[in-house]
């Protein structure tokens, strides 16, 4: 996982790189179209001048033919300007690919360094990690209930065992197996965490901050009054941490006041209490706990 991390930051880096480097060219195109911008409002003026020139040539000639001479220099002046419109346009027309290729290529590189970041193998192998943790645990958890209940088993008929030497000897054999099974599956059970302490240790902070930045947009849903989106929110925040009252409130508030659901509001109201009893709001939710039933309280607040 190191190695894939160190090989994604340095492709980071380089992507980072060409991202500047495409940057530098992207600013050197938008000073040149600048640059042709202004040139092409000159040529606009040079137009409207060209424009004027050649109605004053046209009033020229009709006034006095004896201003010929003037009116030979106003003609090459006025093809002088239309060459330099001409110019001015052909290079225009051969900076326009350029300008064009340079900007797709800024904006594939924006894709692909979002795509890159976005699929990243590092968080989702964290989270897949930390499921598979669970899982386990779960696993070894019912695993010495079932040696637990076993041993009781075990005690139980040797209590009913009588002076069946025999049978207790068996009875005494086979406890001292399930207890040995047990230490076994006690130190199994602890050393599983240490397998997965540095990778908890990253992902707590992680999760940390997804929860809080769910149940930070959950309280911003709630304020514009899009209580759909908000107890989405804060459902991500309650499945990434789990154990956190102020979410369990919330919820509990968004199903009472503005749902209806009873029995969602409870059940989340109670984790509430138990995580954190001494809350300011713990006695307005005890209150709603007990007459829920009987009429539809509207004393809690958000």
């Amino acid at each position: 996982m190191k190695k894939e991390l160190e090989r994604t930051t340095r492709e980071f880096r380089q992507l980072k790189k060409d991202y500047a480097g495409l940057e530098g060219d992207r600013d050197n195109v938008l000073v040149q179209t600048k640059r042709l911008i202004a040139d092409k409002n000159r040529l606009t003026e040079l137009e409207k001048a060209h424009k004027e020139l050649t109605q004053a040539h046209q009033v020229l000639v009709k006034q006095d033919a004896r201003r010929q001479g003037g009116h030979q220099k106003l003609k090459k002046k006025t093809e002088e300007i239309t060459q330099r419109l001409k110019e001015a346009l052909d290079q225009i027309d051969k900076l326009e690919p350029e300008i064009v290729s340079k900007s797709d290529s800024v904006k594939t590189l924006e894709r692909a360094l979002k795509e890159k970041v976005e699929k990243a193998p590092e968080v989702k192998q964290l989270k897949a990690d930390l499921a598979h943790l669970k899982d386990q645990n779960s696993e070894l958890e019912r695993e010495k209930k079932r040696l637990e209940e076993k041993i009781k088993e075990a005690e139980k008929r040797l209590k009913q065992s009588g002076d069946y030497k025999e049978k207790y000897e068996d009875l005494v054999r086979e406890k001292k197996q399930l207890i040995r099974e047990n230490r076994q599956l006690s130190k199994d059970i602890s050393d599983v965490p240490k397998k997965f302490k540095d990778l908890a240790h990253e992902n707590r902070t992680l999760i940390k901050e997804t929860a809080n930045m769910h149940y930070n947009l959950g309280v911003y849903y709630t304020e514009n009054k899009r209580f759909d989106l908000a107890i989405e929110e804060f459902k991500k925040a309650a499945d990434l941490n789990p154990d956190d009252p102020r979410t369990h409130y919330n919820l509990g508030y968004l199903y009472a006041e503005h749902y209806e659901d009873h029995e969602l509001a409870r059940e989340h109201f109670m984790r509430y209490l138990g995580l954190d009893p001494k809350d300011e709001n713990a006695d307005q939710v005890k209150n709603y706990l007990l007459t829920q039933e009987t009429y539809d309280t509207k004393v809690l607040k958000s």
